[in-house]
């Protein structure tokens, strides 16, 4: 498993974990690369060509933060060596706007950015990596798409979107979910025509900030073109799923009577049964904030998320005892994985801010 992180706060300090699952009760960290001058919001492991791409935002030599990605190999974990992994890094490091300067939108034949000095700005980092054919690479507040070749030196060409969150890949889709007015829509098949297919509502953080709002996508069950589905989280607006074929929006915004912000889902099939994950935060009446995660059973025969149950952390949990600001602290990435001998049995992995990355093992009946 591959995750990546950033320290909270407004430094730039990323790193890459590669975990190591082959005893499921005792996961150990095999490798972890850290970043000086980095934030890595994105990682997408390529199974096809067998490497490993990110991206976020960088300090330049100015000590400005721009959008980048890189990539190094993956063949097996024995095959890894750090040195060897940082020197493929720094070879296919690319600066997304230098890159970008020459290239066409596909749209309009220019590059329409509303002012091209907003590439500099912290908002317009990489948020999103995915491939069929090209590399789809998203960029923040007013990026886009920028389709990379495989080798990660060229744009071929550029797709204006704005404010794209997150990419997810099914089928020769690409999928994504934008913020600026809360729209899932997906590339047709390796062209350059994006459609538009749920418009969800606009949606930001808790000071109604819509650049900086997070949202994730994910599909799950009954996959084939016309019938998908899938989870999406955004923010202030909770959590939720939509079914294409049946046109169904499900949303769950709301625990013990507080508003929640969810920051990431997460899927697994458990015992023939869609179970959704997330991870939320929320403040009280008294201003107290408390974070964790839900698991919820997806009936979509009448369109329901069924709670199971939550997990909430707060500063009486000892997991947070040094812990100034629970607000950098509250899970914000999520990804589970059942295990090999017993499909009842969740492993969750959530990175949550200061806090570092907290581990859980689960028993679902």
């Amino acid at each position: 498993m591959f995750i990546a992180y950033n320290l909270a706060g407004e430094d730039a300090k990323g790193a890459i974990q590669i975990i190591d699952f082959s005893n499921d009760n005792n996961p150990k960290i095999f490798t972890e690369i850290k970043f000086n001058n980095a934030d890595i919001n994105t990682l997408y492991y390529n199974k096809k060509l067998n490497e490993i791409v990110f991206g976020g935002n960088i300090l330049n030599d100015d000590n400005v933060s721009v959008p980048f990605i890189s990539k190094f190999d993956y063949f097996n974990k024995t095959s890894l060596n750090k040195n060897t992994i940082k020197e493929q890094i720094e070879n296919n490091l690319r600066l997304v706007k230098n890159d970008i300067s020459d290239a066409k939108d596909i749209n309009s034949g220019s590059w329409n950015m509303k002012d091209a000095d907003d590439l500099l700005l912290a908002p317009n980092t990489v948020t999103g990596i995915s491939y069929e054919q090209f590399y789809y690479v998203t960029l923040a507040r007013y990026g886009g798409l920028a389709a990379y070749n495989n080798q990660l030196n060229k744009v071929n060409y550029i797709i204006s979107y704005d404010d794209i969150k997150d990419l997810a890949k099914y089928d020769n889709y690409i999928y994504g979910i934008s913020g600026d007015n809360g729209t899932l829509f997906r590339l047709n098949n390796g062209e350059t025509r994006i459609e538009k297919i749920q418009d969800i509502g606009r949606f930001g953080n808790k000071n109604g900030n819509y650049t900086e709002a997070k949202a994730t996508v994910q599909f799950f069950g009954n996959y084939w073109p016309d019938n998908f589905n899938f989870l999406y989280s955004m923010s202030e607006n909770g959590f939720g799923y939509y079914s294409y074929m049946s046109n169904k929006k499900m949303t769950f915004d709301e625990l013990n009577g507080n508003k929640i912000t969810s920051n990431g889902v997460s899927y697994s099939l458990i015992n023939d049964k869609k179970i959704a994950f997330n991870t939320f935060f929320y403040e009280d009446i008294d201003k107290k904030i408390s974070s964790g995660f839900s698991i919820h059973e997806i009936i979509l025969d009448n369109n329901s998320l069924n709670l199971i149950g939550t997990e909430i952390l707060n500063e009486e949990d000892p997991v947070y005892k040094d812990v100034e600001n629970l607000y950098d602290a509250s899970p914000n990435f999520i990804e589970t994985k059942s295990f090999q001998n017993n499909k009842n049995k969740i492993l969750m992995l959530l990175a949550a801010g200061n806090s570092g990355i907290l581990y859980y093992t689960l028993m679902l009946k």
